[in-house]
């Protein structure tokens, strides 16, 4: 992940039926695949309750032609952090950025088309223009950007989640010297935790024990077996699991102020400028809102997305 979008709210009644299956899905690794959604049937395949959106020719219009032509919007998601993306019982992509980005697609005129891939793919596959664009929790960054560009969909922070019977508190990075904690390969927590290490060295501690791991479920199921006490990652991806743990586990800290989570798109690509219009259309309709609040991350809303904003 990245940051992982990082609030410190729980996930809502509304979404325990999607997170059934949370614990199969655990368990078993995702497998690659294509799920294509028409404008027309997606509530059929995505029971979102949502009224499909209605295209808007002038967006359209804007579109690169082969695009146009194609009449898909190419989507890869790292499907392994609920709420923002996973994958039902049937294996189809849910989660709120995967509703977001299909009314984008909508809007635009075009069929969602989601391939899973994991999330230290996300940006080489968008590099080599494999995807139209890519979801997967991306904390915007000033390193980030140099290689891709952003559009900016919602502001959260991170946390630090572990079983209650642990104890553990994390009340800054520097607490993480000499402790052990999970991590998802690629994300920023892992660039981070390779910063800290340099710290600790100047605080004379011993050094973050940072484990990686392919993905969050995988991550996560480590603090689960008491394997690893400590999990980092995006405050929304930590506040979903702790809701579906049976009590079992808490957030036992938070790292970083409200940052801009957001699209990723191939640098210089001309489908960045659309889509971020299109954002600000699903804001200005209600959309927008109407998806934060399913998945009770209204406190991560933007007042508008903004194209490669300046972060540090």
């Amino acid at each position: 992940m990245t940051h992982r979008p990082r609030s410190r709210q729980a996930a809502p009644t509304a979404v325990r039926t999607a997170a059934a299956v949370l614990a199969a899905l655990l368990a078993a690794p995702l497998a690659a695949c294509t799920t294509e959604a028409g404008t027309g049937d997606a509530q059929a395949l995505y029971p979102d309750r949502f009224t499909p959106e209605k295209p808007d020719p002038a967006l359209r219009a804007r579109l690169p032609a082969a695009v146009r032509a194609a009449g898909r919007l190419v989507v890869a998601a790292s499907t392994d952090s609920p709420p923002d993306e996973f994958t039902d019982a049937k294996a189809r992509p849910v989660g709120w950025e995967v509703e977001m980005s299909r009314a984008v697609a909508q809007r635009l005129g075009l069929r969602p088309s989601y391939q899973k891939a994991s999330f230290d793919s996300l940006i080489p596959g968008l590099q080599a223009h494999r995807y139209d664009l890519a979801i997967g929790q991306f904390g915007v960054t000033a390193v980030r950007e140099k290689v891709v560009d952003f559009v900016t969909e919602i502001q959260a922070n991170e946390g630090f989640a572990a079983l209650k019977t642990s104890h553990e508190r994390v009340r800054g990075l520097d607490d993480l010297c000499g402790r052990t904690v999970a991590l998802v390969r690629g994300s920023s927590e892992s660039r981070f935790a390779d910063k800290q290490q340099a710290r600790c060295a100047r605080l004379r501690r011993p050094p973050v024990d940072v484990k990686v791991f392919q993905d969050s479920n995988s991550a996560w199921l480590s603090v689960l077996s008491a394997r690893v006490p400590l999990f980092w990652n995006g405050g929304t991806n930590i506040s979903y699991l702790v809701d579906q743990s049976n009590d079992r586990a808490e957030v036992v800290g938070h790292y970083e102020a409200l940052s801009p989570i957001g699209i990723a798109f191939p640098k210089g690509s001309p489908l960045a400028a659309p889509v971020r219009d299109a954002l600000a259309g699903l804001m200005r309709d209600g959309k927008y809102a109407e998806i934060l609040r399913k998945w009770n991350l209204q406190g991560g809303t933007l007042r508008r997305p903004l194209l490669n904003p300046h972060v540090e």
